[in-house]
């Protein structure tokens, strides 16, 4: 008997590239963007995503923070990696070395085939917005 359509996940290099399309179309939540590092990179094996946190948020007020997002070989079916090149203070969230973990980020933690990066990278803003004061000084990397 065949598989039906719904349970086969989208091979990894047609995700990507529609993620890559929704960018460009400007489909993506405000305050949201991913790119590839390296434009000429036909594996597709690093991206960067921003996240800018608005006003009116707790300790990361207008603060523009960069990630690098790392989708596995087996990607969608498993999620991507998440790591802060901006220095943020979100206890539990992100380790002392800017690595998001996956278990505290609900998008990451519930990952399937039919979930996004850019989906992530919202969640992440949202949790950002609620990050304690107390935070490094903007520009501050890892």
């Amino acid at each position: 008997m065949a598989a039906s359509a719904a349970a086969v996940p989208m091979p990894r290099s047609f995700k990507l590239l529609d993620e890559l399309d929704m960018e460009r179309m400007g489909k993506n939540p405000f305050g949201v963007s991913l790119g590839l590092m390296d434009e000429d990179d036909t594996a597709m094996g690093q991206f960067t995503g921003s996240i800018i946190v608005p006003a009116g948020s707790s300790g990361l007020v207008d603060r523009f923070l960069s990630l690098t997002v790392i989708p596995p070989p087996d990607y969608p079916v498993a999620a991507p990696t998440l790591r802060f090149n901006s220095k943020v203070n979100i206890p539990g969230v992100v380790d002392a070395s800017g690595a998001v973990d996956p278990r505290r980020v609900p998008k990451l933690a519930a990952w399937t085939p039919t979930s996004n990066i850019v989906e992530a990278l919202a969640e992440l803003q949202q949790i950002a917005r609620n990050a304690p004061s107390a935070q490094p000084r903007d520009g501050e990397t890892y």
